[in-house]
């Protein structure tokens, strides 16, 4: 499914794929360790898509894949959650280009899902194990909005309110555990290369913008129509020990 938007204050274009999951809180070990891959999995395709938005004529001005925060239906058991690759220009484009741009983060995300390397695998690590360096340092300056987020989610979406000390310690264990042929798995289940359901949907200044630049004024189902295609192509294959743990020791 294929949606252009028009908006009469956007002053750039965007683009995404969008896929449904069902959301798994983590309410196990191995549940946080699924979440866990998830995160390194995101941090190695966004990497790659940083790369390619810094090249000498880049795509896009940026690109990034994510997942959105969950959505609780009626019980937790049918909660949803999406799953995104998008990518945003700041320069006017034709509708082809939109799609192209789109095309080209997609292409990340299949190569990734295919190869990723143990160089791959040991940066993330190493940003990752950073934010937890952070996260334990700065653990008295956490803003009440965020535990504020933490309690609504365990009230709403089971998951487990977990302390600073036992988050730290479980995940800088797991993430050793972590290998490449799981990251692999994971990019897969979040973009997999068969029977693919997902939603296409590009937002664009409306035709007849003045600032910062005119936009292109081409009929949105053209635009719709390379989008459909590449959604065509994606769907057929394109291309506790926790209480003795030392935080600060850990991260001397």
């Amino acid at each position: 499914r294929a949606s252009v938007f028009e908006d009469a204050e956007a002053t750039s274009a965007f683009a995404a794929v969008s896929v449904a999951k069902r959301y798994e809180a983590a309410t196990t070990v191995g549940g946080f360790r699924r979440w866990l891959v998830g995160d390194v999995a995101s941090n190695v395709v966004n990497r790659q898509l940083a790369k390619l938005a810094m090249a000498s004529a880049p795509p896009f001005s940026s690109a990034s894949v994510g997942a959105q925060p969950p959505v609780a239906l009626r019980r937790v058991a049918d909660g949803i959650q999406g799953v995104t690759v998008s990518m945003l220009s700041a320069v006017p484009l034709a509708h082809d280009r939109v799609a192209d741009a789109l095309r080209s983060a997609w292409r990340v995300v299949v190569e990734k899902r295919d190869r990723v390397t143990e160089d791959e695998l040991r940066m993330a690590r190493r940003e990752i194990l950073g934010d937890l360096q952070t996260q334990w340092k700065e653990r008295d300056q956490t803003e009440s909005s965020s535990l504020a987020d933490e309690a609504r989610d365990h009230f709403l979406l089971a998951a487990p309110y977990v302390d600073d000390r036992d988050e730290v310690a479980l995940a800088a264990a797991l993430l050793q555990t972590v290998t490449v042929e799981d990251v692999r798995e994971a990019i897969a289940a979040m973009f997999p290369a068969e029977n693919l359901d997902a939603v296409v949907a590009a937002t664009r200044p409306a035709p007849g913008s003045k600032w910062p630049w005119q936009a292109p004024s081409v009929p949105a189902a053209a635009l719709e129509a390379e989008l459909q295609t590449l959604l065509d192509d994606a769907a057929g294959g394109a291309v506790a020990a926790t209480e003795a743990f030392d935080a600060d020791a850990f991260f001397t």
